[in-house]
């Protein structure tokens, strides 16, 4: 009994020897390749954005107009993931941050984002933190009906894909039904957005910001072990 203890306690020592040195060799590799590609660098983690400034980088990559270049190619991307299959390839005629409510009495209501297509409406409201006002998302719907009618789509960004509190079920089950109402989640949905913006993205500088905004959405919203990320979802 005692030899075999004595055994296990070698081979347990040996291991954890040949486990320093690998962990050591693999330290200094990464100290060599970090002249090159400063693997621990994150842009996110300097700046650390809040709400509106993740909303402000939303918008740009939507924009056709921003900053990276690419034209439709990020809006294209989203509008599959938001199933607005319809505009695709299609340019909005404006991307307004924290654009107005004009059509509705409570006009102080600011919608983070707005991509106006002219017939078509596609309203984002980016909550990584935040829980609703009350009666919030209902005065979004109000406003983009009497402004587009039925050609819109609310898009509700959570860390999870949870449902607005400000709006009730059946109004909620109806708009998904007709695909005026989108629930999306940071993860998985906007980090896989991000993952095929990298793809499809032809600039090797825009790219890696790509990469670190993804990296940034999974350090910042973990998923829970217990909760997937789209329990909360209605499909």
């Amino acid at each position: 009994m005692i030899s075999d203890v004595n055994s296990y306690q070698q081979h347990l020592v040996g291991f954890c020897s040949i486990l320093s040195q690998k962990l050591r060799n693999y330290r200094d590799a990464e100290r060599r390749l970090d002249r090159f590609l400063s693997t621990g660098f994150n842009v996110f983690r300097l700046i650390q954005p809040d709400e509106n400034l993740l909303s402000d980088i939303i918008a740009d990559l939507l924009d056709p107009a921003g900053s990276h270049g690419q034209e439709c190619a990020f809006l294209n991307s989203f509008l599959n993931l938001v199933e607005q299959h319809e505009l695709l390839g299609r340019r909005p005629t404006a991307v307004v941050r924290e654009g107005a409510t004009g059509y509705i009495e409570r006009s102080y209501r600011r919608i983070d984002v707005t991509l106006d297509f002219g017939d078509f409406g596609l309203g984002i409201e980016n909550k990584p933190w935040a829980g609703d006002q009350p009666e919030q998302l209902n005065d979004y719907h109000s406003d983009f009906t009497k402004k587009y009618d039925t050609r819109f789509c609310l898009v509700y960004i959570t860390p999870n894909g949870r449902r607005p509190s400000s709006m009730a079920d059946p109004l909620i089950e109806d708009l998904i039904r007709n695909h005026r109402l989108r629930l999306v989640s940071y993860r998985p949905d906007l980090e896989q957005w991000l993952q095929t913006c990298c793809q499809l993205c032809s600039s090797d500088k825009f790219r890696w910001f790509l990469r670190d905004f993804a990296d940034h959405i999974v350090e910042r919203f973990p998923i829970s072990p217990i909760m997937g990320a789209n329990d909360d979802r209605i499909e």
